[in-house]
């Protein structure tokens, strides 16, 4: 199956081998597909669904696709994945910082400048960080604390070379035991 964000056509689950519609949600002018884990409760990953007109709607369904949740926030771009403290749960990272599923700030960036972002594993302890940049400054936001737990959430992503805010956004879940 394909799951395809299509601008003013909403949301669209295709069968991959004859490209019928199994599924379709209109829901806006759709901007990005994100898949991952962000409720603590719920093993299997979720689907966020983005869209905007005058502000951003998100859309979450579960891995079934039935839709669970509608919010809307004026602000925030909340749509890319981010792995901060390996628990399992990912965090999406807004404008202001990193927020939950629910709109929630939980990781303030307070003098990050207002440019492109990109998450990716800067330090190597497989949990990501946020680089943010203009066109004069760079700034990378980390955790303060070292990873300590047994096991650690390290989701497997698309390559950073396949990175787009517009394309679909892939955090499968994966765990890796640490000594």
């Amino acid at each position: 199956d394909v799951l395809i964000a299509n601008s003013d056509g909403g949301f669209y689950l295709l069968d991959a081998l004859t490209g019928d519609i199994k599924k379709e949600w209109h829901l806006g002018h759709c901007q990005s597909v994100t898949f991952g884990r962000f409720l603590e409760d719920v093993k299997q990953p979720q689907i966020i669904g983005v869209t905007g007109w005058g502000g951003e709607y998100r859309f979450l369904f579960d891995r079934d696709l039935n839709l669970k949740q509608a919010d809307f926030n004026p602000s925030e771009r909340g749509s890319i994945p981010v792995n901060w403290d390996g628990s399992g749960v990912e965090l999406l990272l807004g404008r202001e910082g990193l927020y939950d599923i629910f709109g929630r700030l939980l990781v303030s960036f307070p003098d990050a400048p207002r440019g492109s972002a990109q998450v990716y594993n800067f330090c190597g302890d497989l949990r990501d960080e946020v680089m943010i940049w203009t066109a004069n400054e760079v700034c990378i936001y980390t955790q303060e604390e070292p990873f300590t737990a047994r096991r650690i959430y390290a989701p497997k992503r698309h390559p950073s070379y396949n990175y787009s805010v517009y394309g679909g956004q892939k955090s499968e879940p994966h765990w890796i035991n640490i000594k």
